[in-house]
């Protein structure tokens, strides 16, 4: 069908924008890597989006849960990158809030309350 090539041609040259993104500057990568959550909520809400205004009655769908995915796949590359800067943005937080020397200690109330903040 015209739609299946269309959408194949689309998906193709997403992915090859995204992967091109991620290899020629190290800002936007940085932007979309660090961002990659939002990234993929507004994928996400396109996709939602056009499924919704694309449903009409006695015509098969615009997007299929297989299109949806095909199209996600095209920002994987941010988030393999994404889930490679998690543990040490994590190791840095714990670290900011309970320094090496006060570790096995009782935590103060200040540190209590940088959690709970």
């Amino acid at each position: 069908m015209l739609t299946d090539r269309i959408w194949k041609a689309l998906v193709k040259s997403f992915a090859s924008q995204m992967k091109s993104i991620f290899t020629a500057s190290s800002s936007v990568k940085e932007i979309f890597t660090v961002g990659y959550p939002k990234l993929f909520a507004m994928i996400e809400n396109l996709l939602e989006r056009i499924s919704r205004d694309t449903d009409v009655k006695g015509v098969p769908p615009a997007l299929s849960s297989e299109r949806k995915d095909q199209m996600i796949a095209g920002i994987d590359i941010f988030q393999t990158a994404f889930l490679t800067i998690c543990p040490s943005r994590l190791s840095d937080l714990v670290n900011s809030v309970f320094p090496m020397p006060s570790r096995g200690t009782v935590p103060s109330r200040e540190s209590i309350l940088r959690i709970v903040s």
